[in-house]
């Protein structure tokens, strides 16, 4: 099994976990939800479906995944309380590349 692949090689900016934070404390929900707070893509260079034939083969793909789309969905985050992920480590030409 590839290194990360526990997580689907996701990962999460500082900035856009700070604004995720935010966004909670200042939603108009009831209680507490759980939700995904990753990055928009992954921190593998392959596609992101390449990726699942190879380490997964036996999970079928509900959707498309175009280039390095990530595998975790933030769409809950999105819904609830307005989250997008705005960073990428490849912003920085990979400098920035998270540990891992």
């Amino acid at each position: 099994m590839s290194h990360r692949s526990f997580n689907l090689w996701s990962y999460v900016d500082a900035r856009d976990a700070g604004e995720a934070c935010r966004l909670a404390v200042e939603a108009d929900l009831p209680g507490h939800a759980r939700m995904v707070i990753a990055a928009a893509d992954t921190l593998m260079p392959e596609d992101s479906a390449a990726l699942m034939r190879r380490y997964f083969p036996e999970v079928p793909m509900a959707q498309p995944l175009p280039g390095n789309a990530a595998l975790l969905s933030c769409a809950f985050a999105r819904e609830s309380i307005g989250y997008a992920a705005r960073h990428s480590w490849r912003e920085s030409g990979g400098r920035g590349r998270p540990a891992g």
